[in-house]
């Protein structure tokens, strides 16, 4: 058994057991391709929004990499016909299926680093620094189970967060924690955090 998501490094994988050796193309997972004009602009969120106005449960999408007028969606095959019939648009921007080796997109991910100064590694500080909001705002956030950690929804305002955890918030996007990075002179931590652009 593993895991796959249709590319290596894929974020949202299938886990597949299989009684033989198993290679990638056994995997239940295809690449939908899509091609639209470059002035829509069209986002991560804009494709998911449109696959779940399909009925489609988010379990039946993979990662969703939209690059300069080109997507390329990962869905579970069995939901991968029923998309190719029903979406040719995403909002009021027409998008078209066009085959795997015309898609002009680049797998690695656009991210940029943050600096953020915290009191502590604690889940509450770090989601007040990154969304602004206040420490009783965060600890809301978190407990109303819009915080995920590792890809795990995490309620736990107390949370240590350790270098290279993944932290999901819901309205944000996804950062990965960096080393912190040094201390002030009031001892508050310095540290560096990758986004997810």
């Amino acid at each position: 058994m593993f895991f796959f998501g249709g590319y290596e490094n894929a974020a949202r994988k299938v886990l597949c057991a299989f009684d033989y050796k198993v290679s990638k193309e056994d995997f239940p997972i295809e690449k939908l391709c899509y091609k639209f004009r470059k002035e829509d602009s069209l986002s991560h969120r804009d494709f998911l929004g449109s696959l779940m106005g399909l009925g489609i449960e988010r379990v039946c999408v993979g990662d969703i990499i939209v690059g300069d007028g080109y997507a390329a969606v990962f869905v579970k095959s069995e939901v991968s016909d029923y998309i190719k019939s029903q979406l040719s648009k995403i909002g009021r921007a027409g998008v078209k299926l066009i085959p795997e080796n015309e898609c002009d997109i680049s797998y690695e991910p656009d991210t940029e680093v943050l600096t953020y100064i915290v009191s502590s590694m604690r889940l509450d500080s770090v989601v007040s620094a990154i969304t602004k909001l206040s420490r009783a705002k965060a600890a809301s956030l978190i407990n109303s189970g819009k915080v995920f950690t590792n890809y795990t929804e995490n309620c736990k305002v107390s949370y240590f967060l350790k270098p290279d955890d993944i932290l999901t918030i819901r309205g944000n996007g996804k950062f990965i924690i960096n080393e912190q990075s040094s201390t002030t002179k009031k001892g508050r931590l310095k540290i560096n955090i990758v986004h997810y652009r």
